[in-house]
């Protein structure tokens, strides 16, 4: 199946940030490029530019490691279970309607449970703010396997800082009740390969300077 034309991010957590950023590194052959703080929350990210197979040369995604900031005082749980990591974990990820509050509504209407909207922000690692929106439950959704809306406002897109130097080929959706996620799926406007499995899990499938590889 095609990847969800919305695709924004997949979120990746790690339990520690630097040493989650080499590991990476020498898996994909691709450094992440630090993104900034989420200060009060305890956490900090670093960034890949990400290609979706099938998309136009440009394409706003990219690829988030999140994990403890080691500048802010240790906290336990972390935002998205980064605290949980126990290496590269593909966690959760989001998607970019262009019509949030209304997806938001529509998703709803078919039942969809998104937990609340909430307003956040970070500055970059050149001190730019960055401000947007999105959808937020705690515990997360289908154990992060369903994603979470997003919209970026009047902020610069992170991905237009980053070079896409890696390939997605597949991300796909794993869990106990298949048909019900798909459904949910339709409802975001994420529609994405779907699998039978015992737990819920998210796999991702790339390919980049070191070839191919999968996380998940």
């Amino acid at each position: 199946m095609p990847l969800p034309a919305a695709l924004d991010h997949i979120v990746i957590t790690v339990p520690d940030l630097p040493a989650g950023a080499e590991e990476f590194a020498d898996l994909t052959g691709v450094r992440p490029f630090p993104g900034g703080a989420h200060t009060g929350a305890g956490t900090a990210n670093q960034l890949v530019g990400l290609q979706p197979a099938g998309f136009a040369e440009g394409a706003l995604t990219y690829i988030e490691l999140l994990g403890p900031d080691p500048q802010q005082p240790p906290r336990s749980p972390l935002p998205l279970d980064a605290h949980l990591s126990t290496g590269l974990e593909v966690r959760t990820w989001a998607v970019h309607p262009l019509d949030f509050d209304g997806q938001v509504a529509q998703a709803r209407a078919a039942g969809v449970d998104l937990g609340d909207i909430a307003a956040m922000s970070r500055r970059t690692a050149e001190g730019e703010l960055l401000e947007w929106r999105l959808t937020r439950r705690v515990p997360l959704p289908r154990g992060g396997a369903q994603p979470f809306l997003i919209d970026w406002g009047a902020s610069k897109h992170p991905a237009r800082s980053l070079d896409a130097d890696i390939v997605l080929d597949e991300l796909a959706v794993i869990g106990p009740e298949p048909e019900a996620a798909a459904a949910g799926l339709r409802a975001l406007g994420a529609e994405t390969t779907v699998e039978q499995g015992p737990t819920w899990a998210l796999r991702l499938r790339a390919h980049g300077p070191h070839g191919e590889f999968e996380l998940g």
